[in-house]
């Protein structure tokens, strides 16, 4: 079942952390799993109240029918592009999935196709201005001459989607995304831009990718949502051809909360190793582990830098217990849950923005 950026995994969402499968970083290469030490003594307790409304709102941000719109049919836009460019192309493929490693799995193939080909990136000349909407004969993005989209680069029309997370019928439009190419002499660069019905930008993101020797070095700022509670974020991610080896950074920020949000994650040929924190003033909440690709492993919990709980996790069988030992309280539970499965986003969160980026980033171009 797709799932919208933003969204969290069900109540579950644990017992999906024993579906880490990948290949890619070795263990020389994950990120440290420890915060440098604070000055000032942080608050040891949870708030659940207070640490639930932080997840909500920042996943409030990514939640309106346009940005719905963009990540659903973000395939579809990508094909339609390399169709208009001389790309043959098959049906596209939906790149949110259930199980986040195949995200992870997708990602890396990527970076790997990068490094080790000649670019063709670009936005070909006969297409800059144009505009594409969605053609309910074929189920698929065509171009039209409808006239608005950027003189330099191209527009795609959003609609609201149905079930199947396809334009419903009959067609509702729910605003457009604009997507703008430029190069460098040794970095490649696209920017999205995500509208209302209403032209109010609620989505602005702009990929990079560098690539030096047999590595590429890539990332992605932008912000989501509108008014006080903007979100920003970024994605970062190293790529080794030689090694194979992956590492991701996944940051988001509410600046007026002062809410920060940081996910890294690093992949290895027999285990996973996953690091996130969730830190507002002086409260500071982080889970750290690693998991075995038979689905095994332990997670830490902090709160404060103090050891607040620990999840271990045995095929499908999840325990929960405190510092103590002894069991967590159902609100407890439930919070550090909705916790883990936002930070599970960073597994699958580079799937989704970069699916409408695919062919004009020439990172994929054997696999629409």
């Amino acid at each position: 079942m797709a799932r919208r950026l933003g969204t969290p995994y069900p109540v579950d969402c644990m017992r999906s952390l024993t579906r880490l499968r990948s290949a890619a970083a070795s263990a020389a290469t994950l990120i440290v799993l420890a915060a440098c030490g604070d000055a000032t003594e942080l608050p040891t307790t949870l708030e659940p109240a207070e640490m639930q409304q932080d997840i909500a709102l920042t996943q409030a941000a990514f939640d309106s029918p346009s940005t719905d719109a963009v990540t659903a049919l973000g395939p579809w836009m990508n094909a339609a592009l390399a169709a208009a460019g001389g790309a043959a192309v098959s049906a596209p493929v939906a790149v949110i999935a259930v199980d986040p490693t195949a995200q992870l799995i997708r990602h890396r193939d990527m970076l790997a196709e990068m490094a080790s080909s000649e670019t063709a990136a670009s936005i070909p000349v006969t297409l800059l201005g144009k505009t594409f909407e969605w053609d309910l004969s074929i189920e698929a993005y065509g171009q039209t001459e409808r006239t608005g989209a950027p003189a330099n680069g191209v527009r795609f029309i959003l609609y609201q989607l149905n079930s199947s997370l396809l334009p419903a019928e009959p067609l509702v439009e729910r605003g457009y995304a604009d997507i703008v190419y430029s190069a460098g002499t040794s970095s490649r660069e696209a920017r999205l831009s995500v509208f209302t019905e209403g032209a109010v930008k609620v989505l602005e993101y702009t990929v990079t990718a560098v690539d030096v020797g047999d590595n590429v070095i890539y990332s992605l700022e932008g912000f989501a949502g509108t008014g006080v509670n903007q979100v920003t974020f970024s994605l970062a991610s190293g790529y080794s051809l030689s090694g194979n080896t992956l590492t991701i950074t996944w940051t988001t920020e509410i600046a007026s909360r002062g809410l920060r949000n940081t996910v890294q994650l690093g992949l290895g040929n027999s285990s996973v190793t996953f690091y996130g924190v969730l830190r507002r003033g002086l409260r500071k909440v982080e889970m750290a582990g690693t998991l075995s690709l038979a689905g095994s492993g332990t997670l830490t919990v902090k709160v404060g830098n103090k050891t607040f709980a620990t999840i271990t996790i045995s095929g499908e069988v999840v325990t929960m217990v405190n510092a103590d030992g002894q069991p967590l309280t159902a609100e407890e539970e439930a919070t550090l849950e909705q916790i883990l499965s936002w930070f599970q986003g960073a597994f699958d969160v580079p799937s989704i923005l970069l699916a409408p980026l695919i062919w004009v980033l020439d990172l994929e171009p054997s696999d629409i």
